[in-house]
């Protein structure tokens, strides 16, 4: 018998199959930026989103704003500083007033070894006014149509800030699949419904291949409603069979030791991929498992866990 959701919805503290999920999601990121590729893109960003709503746990404002600014935005500048003095040291990056400017601006002005880090304001923002609302239907509906009207208008802000309405609304989509998904038991019954499940989704991007793009950071958001529907599919599926597989540890562990180090690789596999010149092979290879050593290394130190992890 697997496992359920259930189960995880008592203790989300270290389920494995969460960091699955995370393994799974940030190896599609590393791949998407290395290659390029079209269908990564629909769905990698919005995992992250959803699996946040998914784990989010309200709190009062003033201890949940000071929690995640430790725990995102301490990282988030410690980065910065210390991928700009690398890339100085390599002859990488020419300081100038520019990037100081850009580092500060943030969102869409971050670019190369820095272009993900949008990620993180969006994502720090999101939590704050996910822990300010309530979850209901209209919520959610406002907060499509405002994505909708900023992407049609593509308004853009400091910080990526245009992109935090459609980041609640995953979000908001990723609490609602823990209060339906946590009920479930994963018998026949369920199992078809992720097979139909998969089916809509591949034959959806099968007909649609050509048309469908999410790009978060840019507004670029191709047939919307279809895109935004494919990548929550694809993100149930693959949180689905996560659960699934989560006692296979050929499986399970290999990717839940990624996807416990995902932040850290999110920030560095960029610098990893500046640096390899264009070795494709090398920059995904090395993208995802030197940043996974390093979290393994810098998680044993108090004092680095907190500058690089946000740990306390």
């Amino acid at each position: 018998m697997h496992p359920d959701l259930h189960t995880s919805k008592r203790n989300l503290k270290r389920e494995i199959w969460i960091d699955m999920v995370k393994g799974i999601g940030i190896i599609s990121v590393v791949f998407g930026h290395v290659y390029t590729d079209r269908f990564v893109y629909i769905f990698h960003v919005p995992l992250f989103f959803m699996l946040s709503g998914f784990l989010f746990k309200p709190s009062d404002t003033k201890t949940y704003i000071q929690k995640n600014t430790i725990r995102y935005i301490i990282p988030y500048f410690s980065f910065l500083v210390l991928l700009t003095i690398l890339l100085v040291l390599l002859g990488e990056l020419n300081l100038s007033k520019s990037h100081f400017f850009s580092m500060f601006y943030g969102g869409q002005k971050l670019v190369g070894t820095f272009g993900i880090f949008w990620f993180v304001t969006v994502l720090y923002f999101a939590l704050i006014i996910l822990n300010t609302i309530k979850f209901t239907p209209p919520c959610l509906a406002i907060l499509l149509i405002i994505s909708y009207i900023i992407v049609r208008l593509n308004l853009v802000f400091p910080l990526n800030l245009q992109v935090v309405p459609i980041a609640v609304a995953y979000m908001i989509v990723g609490r609602t699949i823990r209060k339906v998904f946590g009920v479930m038991e994963f018998n026949t019954t369920s199992k078809w419904f992720v097979i139909v499940l998969s089916f809509l989704c591949i034959s959806v991007v099968f007909c649609y291949r050509e048309y469908l793009w999410l790009d978060l950071k840019y507004n670029n958001i191709q047939s919307m409603p279809i895109s935004l529907l494919i990548s929550v599919l694809v993100v149930m599926i693959i949180g689905y069979n996560c659960v699934l597989f989560q006692n296979i540890s050929f499986v399970s562990v290999p990717l839940a030791c990624i996807g416990e180090a995902s932040m850290i690789i999110m920030f560095l596999h960029q610098f990893i991929n500046t640096v390899s010149h264009g070795y494709s092979l090398v920059a995904l290879t090395l993208g995802i498992l030197l940043p996974t050593a390093i979290y393994y290394v810098i998680k044993r130190h108090r004092i680095l866990s907190f500058i690089f992890l946000g740990k306390k």
